[in-house]
């Protein structure tokens, strides 16, 4: 999970700043897919979602 972060930290993807301490943080989660289409390829998905 650091790998990913560092990530999209080296690529200005979002900034991370302080909370504010009256903010209660939205929780995450990290999905993974695996597609298969009529054409024998498989996609790989992977998506953060938040709100859980």
């Amino acid at each position: 999970m650091d790998l990913e972060i560092d990530a999209l930290l080296r690529t200005n993807t979002f900034t991370v700043i302080p909370k504010p301490p009256n903010v209660k943080p939205i929780g995450n989660k990290w999905v993974y897919k695996v597609l298969f289409s009529s054409w024998a390829l498989w996609t790989y998905i992977l998506q953060l979602e938040g709100g859980c």
